[in-house]
């Protein structure tokens, strides 16, 4: 029978033919292991036995048999590769293989094989100390979102930003903006119109017409009478009293209009008040409120140069306190009062502005 094969006991058994694999046992086994190892060594012997056995369950677990008892042993991979020489004859290293994998050997013993579950079979160290936390150092972290996730939510973003803009830059905005522009023309129609003679005749008349002393209850009179209602005159007297009835009513019309032409003629034309004339136009106001905004910029500009002087000032006393040579600090405190001039004509400055803007 060939020796090749491997028995018929149902187990699986992993031929690590020109792989070489980190046996990684535990402190007290390990020196037990090597003092064997040594003392065959020792005696000359010519083909060296191991005296332990491994045997493989699957393709990370296996067990470590020695001395009767029997170890768990797990496969794990390195995080980077070990390169593994063999020495010539002329004291020269020659690279054998690369090594990627470590047999880790548990320290209790057990009796029966144990199902693992292990999902993460790579070690965070590798085999030197330069390569300590190799896996963390050198490989990136897993993203915490996918990147389709990432694109959906961009997308979301984008079209609230978009919909919040159509709501406040868009028909909303054109609306208010005519109607600001409607106000405006209308104020100013209303503050530039004169009053014409035409308006104020009425005005008289109405005047006239409402006033007790030339007040003309034209309700009863008969004249009113005769327009509104088509009664027929049978006698003579009807007649002629309903003609001096009429010649009253006209008498009393142009008596009205003679008094307001004279009212007119004697009084001045009204004339528009000057406060309503000196009313700025749109184009004046526009104007206005970009040169409110210039100074606010300005005031603003100048404020935040003042804090950032002050705080370099701040800065500079602070290292001056620590400096402890004496050239060194005549220069640093020479730069100080520069720094302090400086601060000094951008208050002036500000106050200036302040004074230019209450005008």
């Amino acid at each position: 029978m060939s020796s090749s094969s491997p028995p018929a006991t149902g187990r699986i058994y992993r031929q690590v033919d020109e792989q070489q694999v980190i046996l990684r046992l535990p402190p007290a086994l390990a020196s037990r292991v090597q003092l064997q190892l040594d003392d065959k060594l020792a005696s000359g012997q010519q083909v060296l036995e191991l005296p332990y056995q491994i045997e493989f369950i699957d393709n990370r677990h296996a067990l470590f048999r020695y001395d009767g008892k029997t170890y768990a042993a797990v496969l794990l991979d390195l995080p980077c590769v070990v390169e593994s020489s063999t020495l010539g004859e002329t004291k020269k290293l020659y690279k054998n293989l690369d090594v990627h994998q470590v047999l880790q050997v548990e320290s209790t013993p057990i009796e029966e094989a144990v199902e693992k579950t292990e999902t993460d079979f790579c070690l965070e160290d590798g085999i030197t100390h330069v390569t300590k936390g190799a896996k963390t150092r050198f490989r990136k972290d897993l993203p915490e979102y996918s990147a389709e996730r990432v694109s959906y939510v961009e997308g979301l973003m984008k079209n609230v930003f978009e919909l919040k803009y159509n709501l406040v830059k868009g028909e909303s905005a054109k609306k208010t903006d005519a109607l600001m522009e409607f106000l405006e023309e209308e104020e100013w129609e209303d503050a530039t119109k004169e009053p014409t003679t035409g308006s104020l005749e009425q005005e008289e008349s109405q005047s006239f017409q409402h006033s007790p002393e030339g007040k003309v209850n034209t309700e009863d009179s008969p004249m009113k009478m005769t327009q509104t209602e088509d009664v027929p005159v049978n006698s003579v007297f009807e007649q002629e009293l309903s003609a001096k009835a009429f010649e009253n009513v006209e008498a009393a019309k142009v008596s009205s209009v003679n008094v307001s032409e004279e009212r007119i003629k004697s009084e001045p034309l009204l004339e528009a008040p000057q406060d309503n004339m000196n009313s700025p136009t749109p184009p004046q106001l526009e104007q206005q409120k970009v040169l409110e905004a210039q100074r606010k910029a300005e005031r603003f500009k100048l404020e935040k140069s003042m804090e950032a002087q002050q705080s370099k000032i701040r800065q500079m006393e602070e290292k001056i306190r620590d400096v402890s040579n004496r050239a060194l600090k005549q220069r640093m405190q020479q730069h100080l009062d520069d720094m302090n001039q400086e601060l000094a004509r951008l208050r002036e400055a500000l106050e200036k502005h302040d004074k230019e803007s209450h005008m």
